[in-house]
């Protein structure tokens, strides 16, 4: 009973989509001089000087969605092999994003943690404002972002110190604002290299996706056209979580 009903629901939503959203140009074009398709960033993630897992940032393919050129991104999350007979973990989020109008039309999280599991599909109608997922159809802001695919944009804007970004960004079923502060510019050495970054703080929003934490989250981005993320940190009650850059691909020719 209950997988038919989820089957029914599935097939209702694929038949709205591929009746209703119809694309013929972008709801807008940005520039986007700052990441590309073939991207890969290698993140080794510690609590203090203890190895914990590995985070992974991708951009693997550029699919067309909706009739639309999109770019794949992709996160995923992994604890060690020590970690995983106390609290395994692996996740992946995905966001399927307009290239040139840099919104998401498909929003999709795969997450296990420990017991926990959570599976999320989400499609944005850009045109007419709409979110749908399994759950529920809302109405959204014009340029609504996921919460992957609003860091991706954040790179492509100009980040000064001093001044603060906010961007809609819709999760679940819900519209959530997300706020970025710049806050300084800060010399970093990584074991992928020394670089020179701008330091910002995403101020967080619910659920899973690249920007949430319970606590405090800061990342460093170099500081030039492509704000490539080379550390990002969050406080938990213990200490401080830290993934550092290890491997890097900037993709394309």
């Amino acid at each position: 009973m209950c997988s038919s009903f989820t089957f029914t629901i599935a097939v209702r939503v694929l038949l709205y989509l591929s009746a209703a959203i119809v694309v013929q140009a972008p709801v807008r074009r940005v520039p986007n001089a700052a990441f590309r398709v073939g991207e890969y960033l290698q993140f080794n993630v510690r609590f203090k000087f203890i190895h914990v897992g590995t985070a992974v940032l991708e951009i693997p393919s550029a699919p067309t969605v909706f009739g639309r050129p999109c770019l794949q991104l992709r996160e995923s999350v992994r604890t060690a092999a020590f970690f995983d007979a106390f609290y395994k973990v692996r996740d992946r989020v995905e966001s399927h994003l307009d290239a040139e109008a840099l919104v998401p039309l498909k929003f999709e999280r795969h997450l296990s943690e420990g017991s926990y599991r959570m599976e999320e599909e989400t499609f944005f109608d850009q045109q007419r404002h709409l979110a749908v997922n399994l759950d529920t159809e809302a109405v959204v802001p014009a340029h609504v972002q996921d919460t992957l695919s609003a860091f991706y944009y954040v790179r492509t804007l100009t980040l000064e110190p001093g001044t603060t970004i906010q961007i809609p960004s819709f999760e679940g079923a819900a519209v959530h604002p997300l706020q970025v502060i710049v806050h300084r510019r800060e010399r970093l050495k990584v074991p992928a290299g020394e670089f020179q970054t701008v330091v910002i703080e995403p101020r967080l929003v619910p659920g899973g996706g690249l920007f949430h934490s319970k606590g405090p989250i800061w990342l460093w981005l170099t500081d030039d056209a492509r704000h490539m993320p080379v550390q990002m940190r969050t406080a938990i009650s213990l200490g401080n979580v830290t993934a550092e850059l290890t491997e890097y691909r900037t993709g394309g020719p």
